[in-house]
């Protein structure tokens, strides 16, 4: 897939993708670099204090949101220990993407995907790898790979960095453990962003190990009979019955699937099913890891929880081992 035409320069695309955080609405814009961002907000620490007179809290700081026009007013959006270190979302992308321009990678030319809050406070920033990055399995469906950090500068998350692969005929994700190179740091005082710069090209490394995975994963057969028992038994205790349910019905008829009846006593496999839609690029019939590994993705991409989202995610190649082990 060829990189999208250029966004108009004073803005970016508005994407239909959308999603939660902590139960604040995430939207996500698309577009090249420089104008990705001019979109990201800056914030700086203050006194946590009820008004200008009044004693500070020697507690707790307070965390405001640095207006981005003339229109707008500082915003307070979280209070933090006297021991947070504040991590800029803006210099979180920086080191991301002068990382990769350190790899040899025409950043500008890259497409990046921002995520944010209503308020900013918390950030999804990717950026996809050229085409000769991608993946293609034998279904020609690609993968294209990208980078990807989430950050918050209310202390409700730690700041994280993987690579992982998003396939463009369902928008699925998935992260590939052998591969995985994730940064999770607490906002403490030990905080060193600059590890970024480190993390971008080792991952980078190891994107070999990823395509053997997947290839593997292609070439892996898989029997009917031991997928209702992988479903209700490793499914269900990782992902709960109805995502158990619902990728074994994706496995075996290529269509998304809800409970036929909510209150019926029974397992994944033996639930009465309501038919839903078709999932793109997904087999009437799974025949191999691989196809198994996109159902999942499947049900694990559509979860609205952003924390949910991506940590399902990460839990498809040890999904894979338990069916594999079978």
């Amino acid at each position: 897939m060829p990189n999208p035409a250029p966004p108009p320069e004073d803005g970016v695309r508005l994407t239909d993708e959308s999603a939660n955080w902590h139960s604040r609405e995430v939207t996500y814009v698309s577009g090249y670099w420089p104008q990705v961002r001019k979109h990201i907000p800056r914030f700086e620490l203050a006194e946590f204090r009820s008004d200008g007179g009044a004693p500070a809290n020697p507690y707790y700081r307070a965390v405001y949101r640095l207006p981005m026009t003339p229109f707008e007013q500082r915003m307070p959006v979280g209070i933090v220990s006297n021991t947070y270190t504040l991590a800029q979302h803006q210099e979180v992308a920086e080191r991301c993407v002068n990382a990769l321009a350190s790899c040899g990678f025409d950043v500008n030319r890259l497409e990046c995907q921002l995520g944010l809050t209503t308020l900013g406070e918390w950030m999804n920033f990717r950026m996809f790898l050229p085409e000769g990055k991608d993946y293609v399995p034998p279904d020609q469906h690609r993968l294209r790979l990208r980078f990807e950090c989430f950050n918050a500068v209310d202390g409700g998350a730690s700041l994280e960095l993987f690579l992982g692969w998003y396939r463009l005929v369902c928008s699925n994700g998935l992260v590939i453990n052998k591969s995985l190179r994730q940064l999770r740091a607490i906002h403490d005082a030990s905080l060193d962003i600059s590890m970024l710069s480190q993390l971008v090209p080792e991952a980078l490394n190891t994107v070999a190990a990823d395509r053997e995975q997947l290839h593997r994963w292609s070439t892996t057969a898989v029997k009917q009979q031991h997928l209702s028992r992988w479903a209700d038994t490793a499914v269900a205790d990782t992902w709960g019955k109805l995502a158990a349910f619902r990728t074994l019905h994706i496995c075996r008829t290529g269509h998304d699937a809800e409970f036929a009846d909510s209150f019926e006593k029974a397992i994944p496999s033996k639930k009465r099913a309501g038919m839903l839609a078709p999932v793109p690029g997904a087999v009437r019939h799974v025949v191999n890891l691989y196809d198994v590994g996109q159902a999942l993705s499947w049900v694990a991409t559509h979860r609205r929880n952003a924390d949910e989202r991506s940590g399902w995610q990460r839990d498809i190649p040890s999904l894979i081992a338990k069916l594999e082990a079978a």
